[in-house]
């Protein structure tokens, strides 16, 4: 089985049409099957594919799959590695771009943005290896992978190729995201908690009208803290698969009331309004509730993050459909 390519209107040696960045031309059906047969036939271009460090290829100079690693077999569920030959990177990736090219990947305006199409033409003009990178917009735009890669121009009987390694660090990116998120705001409220004592400590005089007030603000503070480490939790039981959702009823009402007592003293807050929406129904729902909780939280944060000082964030809750 193998890919079908644009047709040859002669026997020439490529295929040439349009492009807005990269070289647009294919090598025909034989040349690629050629080179595919070469590649196999060379001892050690298996060991090489195999030892890459993530989803390997081999690719010619018109930038097409000659053959590929096991790992990147497993990968795009084939069950012929010869069923990509002759296709480029965007094309196994399912990049939305890759159809925009007037020849397909690296040939479309937005390819000169891609770091791996970048990469791999400095890679054939210097014959010299490159580490990059590239965002990769898939199923229709609403996804986005993060790749790395490292590109190593190789020769094979006088024939120059790139041996290229993927690796999708997505998650990876993530999670460093997340955990810089989750520092970040967990020393906010550590330190407004902190701020808190000393004050206490430092004077060694609180006011009877000023106790209750530094009590609750501790009390709502310290249930902060909490949340935000549960929330981590949740976040990591979600990325490894491991998190389990517990359905219960609860009221809408009682839920935004809680969410709001404790945001209205989050640093987001200061010198802003939080308030119920006047017309706010009180909803009996079925769901995860510290997920439910966990998606307001982040929602509202967002609200106030954007409202400038003086802004006024309002939260309600109604049905519809």
């Amino acid at each position: 089985m193998y890919y079908p390519l644009p047709q040859v209107a002669n026997d020439s040696d490529e295929t040439m049409t349009a492009s807005h960045f990269a070289p647009p031309d294919f090598a025909p059906e034989k040349v690629i099957l050629f080179q595919h047969e070469m590649l196999a036939r060379t001892p050690f271009i298996r060991d090489i594919l195999e030892v890459v460090p993530g989803m390997g290829m081999i690719v010619n100079r018109q930038r097409q799959v000659v053959a590929i690693n096991q790992r990147l077999v497993q990968t795009l569920h084939v069950e012929d590695p010869r069923q990509v030959l002759g296709r480029r990177i965007g094309d196994l990736a399912a990049c939305v771009h890759e159809s925009e090219g007037p020849s397909g990947c690296g040939t479309s305006s937005a390819c000169r943005f891609c770091g791996i199409v970048r990469g791999l033409l400095e890679c054939m003009e210097s014959r010299e290896s490159r580490d990059t990178q590239a965002l990769v917009a898939v199923n229709n735009g609403y996804e986005t992978l993060e790749l790395e890669a490292v590109l190593s121009p190789i020769q094979v009987e006088g024939t120059e190729f790139v041996v290229v390694s993927l690796k999708d660090v997505s998650n990876e990116n993530r999670r460093r995201h997340l955990e810089r998120v989750f520092f970040h705001d967990l020393l906010n409220t550590a330190s407004g908690i902190s701020g808190l004592a000393h004050l206490i400590t430092d004077t060694g005089f609180v006011p009877d009208d000023s106790e209750e007030n530094l009590n609750q603000m501790l009390a709502e503070l310290s249930d902060q803290l909490i949340e935000e480490i549960q929330h981590q939790k949740t976040l990591l039981a979600a990325e490894s698969g491991d998190l389990v959702v517990s359905n219960a009823f609860f009221m809408s009402g009682a839920l935004l009331k809680s969410v709001l007592q404790v945001l209205v003293s989050h640093p987001s807050a200061a010198e802003k309004s939080l308030v119920f929406s006047s017309d706010l129904e009180d909803l009996g729902l079925e769901s995860d509730v510290h997920l439910v909780r966990r998606i307001l939280v982040n929602m509202i944060l967002n609200a106030l993050e954007a409202t400038p000082k003086g802004g006024l964030v309002r939260v309600g809750c109604r049905a519809e459909g």
